[in-house]
C-alpha cells in the first residue's frame, strides 16, 4: 500500500499536468490555457448521426395489441440446434417490457432477461444464439401500465447458421 503522502504526491503531479483550463499547469507553445493542440474540442455533428422522429418501417411485421395490465407471450419452435433466434419490433407511443425464454416441461428458464425497452424511440432489435433445439417464448410485458394498451409491430425469425442454408427461414409460430 502506498503511504498517504506518496498518493498526494502521485495526484497533485497528475493534475499539474492537465491544462490551466482544467486547474494544472500545462499550457500550449503559444501559451494557450485551453490547449487547443493537445485537447480536441469536437466539431460539428453529421446530419447522419441525427435523431429522426419518423416512424419505423413496418414492412414486413406483425401488429400485436397488448391491453393494459396484461402480457402476451408468443411461442416459437426451433427445429435445430446451431440456430439464432432474430427480433426486431417497435411500440407506439410508450415503452414495452421485452423478455426471451427457453420452455422446458412448463417452467420458463430466461434467455434474454425481462426489461423495459424504449422501443417508441427507436425499434428494438436483437438475437440470440440457439444451441438446443425447444420451444422459445417471446414475451411482451405491459402489465406495468394501468391505463394504456399497447401496440407494437415485430418481426421474428429463427435462421440456421450453416452456410448452406444461410437464407432460409426456419420459423414455426406455435398457437397458444
Amino acid at each position: 500500500m502506498i503511504p498517504s503522502s506518496g498518493r498526494r504526491l502521485f495526484w497533485q503531479t497528475l493534475i499539474l499536468t492537465r491544462p490551466v483550463c482544467y486547474g494544472g499547469t500545462f499550457t500550449d507553445p503559444d501559451g494557450n490555457p485551453n490547449c487547443i493542440t493537445k485537447v480536441n474540442m469536437g466539431g460539428l455533428v453529421p446530419k447522419s448521426y441525427y435523431f429522426s422522429c419518423n416512424k419505423p418501417e413496418i414492412g414486413n411485421k406483425k401488429s400485436l395489441s397488448i391491453p393494459r395490465g396484461s402480457k402476451e407471450q408468443l411461442e416459437f419452435q426451433v427445429k435445430e440446434a446451431s440456430t439464432v433466434f432474430k427480433w426486431d419490433f417497435h411500440s407506439e407511443g410508450s415503452d414495452i417490457g421485452f423478455a426471451v425464454y427457453r420452455k422446458e416441461g412448463s417452467e420458463l428458464i430466461p434467455v434474454v432477461p425481462h426489461d423495459r425497452v424504449d422501443c417508441h424511440l427507436s425499434a428494438e432489435e436483437g438475437e440470440i444464439p440457439c444451441d438446443s433445439t425447444g420451444v422459445y417464448v417471446v414475451e411482451f410485458d405491459n402489465s406495468f401500465s394501468y391505463l394504456c394498451s399497447k401496440k407494437i409491430w415485430y418481426s421474428i425469425s429463427i435462421e440456421s447458421t450453416k452456410s448452406v442454408c444461410q437464407n432460409e427461414n426456419n420459423l414455426d409460430f406455435l398457437d397458444a
